[in-house]
């Protein structure tokens, strides 16, 4: 059955890439391999059992004609199968104003936006992947421009990629979001806002704000905030982060998140230092050493993870 869903995905892939090389005027095919290796913890069975391995191995395709576009995203890493990373139709108006349907990143933090492919430390901070896992949903999104102040405003089925119950949605409502970003004397800004339900009446909440700012030494400052609710329960997390050059194709990073899955609970949150070094090998390759070390309040795990990665875009 397995191998049946492979087949039926690799030639819908490949028919997608065939009907749009036919109609688009535009077609550009792109991706990346991420291959790594992890020295992890005894306490981290999934990275500990599999120290050598893919973790990302993409292969995008977008077509572009007149002002519509289409696109088809996969990711061949997962236990030797393919899946649908987004699939989604675009069309930009002449005022400026885009409409996009389909499977696509939930536009409401830049740590979800920003593409693997340009993270400092291999993976995001605890905070986004914890309360937008998967950082995936099936939905419409409109975005433009009001002055100064970009916009995009979407509405989701809710359920995610993460969902263990397939792409059912679990309700007849959907959720809603809302990001506003802008520059203020070179100072980046962005807060968004999400808004739904999980199955009947469990509430699913996020607010966040963030800053982008590059200082005249090249060191680039991020931090973000968000809040959220799940049902009664109130989480929160944060993280800085700090970037600067080294010498000449080799970057330093220095990180600090913390991540509260209930604020009413004492001694449950976790904080995590990471550093990394990463090295741009040529234009195409990039090499990553870097070092996380979670601490559990209230536990003595050993949980410290210690990755070397080589990634190849294209």
């Amino acid at each position: 059955m397995k191998k049946m869903k492979l087949m039926a995905l690799v030639a819908t892939f490949l028919v997608t890439i065939f009907c749009l090389s036919s109609f688009a005027a535009d077609i550009k095919v792109s991706g990346y391999v991420q291959v790594q290796y992890v020295n992890a913890g005894e306490e981290v069975k999934d990275i500990s059992n599999d120290p050598i391995h893919i973790k990302r191995g993409r292969l995008k395709v977008k077509a572009k004609s007149g002002s519509s576009s289409g696109c088809v995203y996969i990711d061949g890493s997962k236990d030797n199968n393919i899946s649908l990373k987004e699939a989604y139709v675009q069309h930009a108006f002449d005022n400026g104003i885009e409409f996009t349907m389909g499977q696509i990143l939930l536009p409401v933090s830049y740590t979800v936006l920003r593409s693997s492919t340009k993270r400092e430390l291999p993976e995001r901070p605890m905070v986004t992947k914890k309360l937008y896992a998967g950082e995936r949903d099936r939905g419409l999104t409109i975005s433009g421009k009001l002055a100064e102040v970009s916009y995009t405003i979407g509405a989701f089925n809710g359920v995610g990629i993460k969902s263990t119950n397939g792409w059912k949605d679990d309700n007849d409502k959907k959720d809603f979001v809302v990001r506003l970003t802008g520059v203020l004397a070179g100072l980046n800004w962005g807060a968004s806002i999400y808004s739904g339900e999980s199955g009947t009446s469990t509430d699913k909440k996020r607010t966040g704000v963030e800053f982008q700012y590059t200082l005249p030494t090249k060191t680039e400052l991020r931090t973000e905030y968000i809040k959220g609710k799940e049902g009664k329960t109130d989480v929160e997390g944060w993280y800085v982060l700090a970037s600067h050059p080294l010498i000449e194709n080799l970057t330093g990073t220095v990180r600090y998140d913390t991540y509260d899955p209930n604020k009413d609970v004492k001694d449950d949150a976790t904080d995590t230092i990471g550093v990394a070094l990463n090295y741009q090998l040529d234009e195409a390759t990039k090499i990553t050493l870097a070092y996380l070390n979670p601490k559990e309040e209230g536990t003595d795990k050993k949980n410290s993870e210690t990755t070397l990665r080589v990634q190849f875009k294209y």
